[in-house]
């Protein structure tokens, strides 16, 4: 009986590497720039759980074998976009030819290679090499099965050993770990011609250009920071309702704030317990602020217009937090849309719009605007690993331009002494609080609340970056 799991299992484990590889394929072919910064993982069918733009979207790192091996190939798919500068690294050391002109069957074969033997340590290394020589052999091509075996057999004869109390500092030799720790190597495959910068690039599996944009603003130790933040894995963290978590669930751990908990349960049980209450959804601490803060303030709205409200979790806590008002949620997107026309089956009190819905909606009707706008993710680059690969100047200054609008729309709905709640998940001060300054010179508004979170942390610690401003109308604006 112990054979026969043992070989089901095995079994499982080489189909999610099996899946892992078509997804990477996926992605390395829809990339442009040899960089996945255009591909959600949430998108690719792997994981089931999440709301807004994917900011909460995530699925345990625990391969199993209930789900046919799903688990394993998600965990490997955001582990790969997590590191994916790092994985490029280190197969071009051993890989000829390099990365970027291999097929991209043959790539997402490496990739998924160099993850789990990288950063998996609990995926035997024979293991892995086989199977994936086996998958590149039914797959891609038997010819191409000696260049596959060869790369990650060097790869798994350089890892080393793992110390994840010592603290990282950058060296040839050294890789960081999950939380900060040491990966040491059997050989110096960060010996890297350039400056420091170009080292950390590689270590950190950040482009230079948002490590340089950091130190700009945070310094270098702010920067590696921030870096090493993003290569967590963020848990899967709940509100609770009052009361709701006692200890008793062992599913379930006590976040250090209060009204939270951390999912530790199987991924096939947590849609069940998020039924078990109204009040429950998947959301962080910091994300959940903007709503928690006008709420702590005392106010108290009648009728709320959600307009970039994604799947709705805010429009979900808006319904728990304000019975009484009338909650319209909207989004442009089509997917997202359908996800609130579902929650307003749910609640009485929300009413979910699209587009063209919006355009008969009463101006200057709405005493609370929430506006949670599309940004740059990066205070969310654990949960959204594909965000650091696209964070450009040029889409820097798209993506403001684009929150303007979507502040200039939303005013036309905002009643006189109305409130506008401004919300993103970045750090980055052009889209928060310059953004705010911008929105007073050109209304009459007056900041009564206005914060920056840094992301910091871990499991039951563990807490995502935004930002969240309160304004208030203070005459009626034409």
């Amino acid at each position: 009986m112990k054979k026969q799991r043992a070989h089901e299992r095995g079994r499982t484990l080489a189909g999610g590497r099996a899946l892992a590889c078509r997804c990477l394929a996926e992605v390395i072919q829809s990339s442009s720039s040899g960089l996945p910064g255009m591909v959600d993982p949430s998108s690719l069918g792997l994981a089931a759980s999440g709301d807004d733009r994917g900011k909460e979207s995530e699925s345990p790192r625990k391969p199993g074998a209930a789900d046919g091996g799903r688990s394993m190939a998600y965990a490997t798919v955001t582990l790969t976009l997590q590191r994916w500068l790092t994985s490029r690294h280190v197969i071009n050391q051993f890989a000829r030819p390099k990365f970027d002109s291999l097929d991209a069957r043959v790539a997402a074969v490496l990739m998924t290679g160099a993850t789990q033997l990288l950063w998996m340590p609990n995926q035997p290394a024979f293991a892995v090499v086989d199977d994936l020589v086996e998958v590149c052999r039914a797959w891609v091509h038997p010819k191409a099965t000696g260049l596959v075996n060869a790369v990650l057999r060097r790869i798994a004869e350089s890892v080393g050993r793992a110390e994840p109390e010592l603290p990282w500092a950058p060296a040839p030799d050294r890789l960081p770990l999950e939380g900060g720790g040491t990966l040491f190597l059997n050989k110096p495959l960060l010996t890297i011609r350039g400056t420091e910068l170009d080292h950390w690039e590689v270590s950190l599996s950040h482009p230079a250009r948002l490590l340089r944009h950091w130190v700009k603003r945070h310094g270098e130790q702010g920067a590696i920071e921030l870096a090493l933040h993003g290569l967590n894995h963020p848990p899967i963290i709940i509100a609770m309702e009052p009361g709701g978590h006692d200890g008793g669930d062992g599913r379930l751990l006590t976040h250090r704030e209060e009204g939270f908990a951390v999912w530790q349960g199987p991924p096939d049980e947590l849609s069940g317990f998020l039924a078990g209450h109204a009040a429950r959804r998947v959301q962080d601490p910091t994300a959940a602020e903007p709503v928690n803060r006008c709420a702590a303030m005392g106010i108290a709205p009648s009728r709320v217009l959600d307009l970039c409200a994604g799947r709705g979790t805010k429009a979900h806590q808006l319904a728990i937090t304000y019975p009484q008002a009338r909650i319209v949620a909207h989004d442009p997107d089509g997917e997202r849309a359908e996800s609130l026309r579902e929650l307003a089956q749910r609640f009485e009190n929300i009413e979910a719009v699209d587009s063209a819905g919006l355009e008969w909606l009463e101006l200057a009707s709405f005493d609370l605007l929430l506006l949670d706008v599309p940004c740059s993710n990066t205070g969310v680059l654990g949960r959204r690993p594909e965000a650091r690969y696209r964070f450009t100047a040029r889409q820097h200054r798209s993506l403001i331009e684009l929150q303007r609008g979507i502040i200039e729309h939303g005013m036309a709905f905002l009643s006189p002494h109305g409130r506008m709640v401004y919300s993103t998940c970045s750090i980055e001060e052009p889209e928060n609080e310059q953004q705010v300054a911008w929105a007073c010179e050109r209304w009459p508004l007056e900041i009564e609340h206005q914060a920056t979170a840094r992301q910091r942390g871990q499991g039951c610690r563990s807490r995502d970056g935004g930002f969240v401003a309160i304004l208030r109308l203070t005459s009626t604006h034409g």
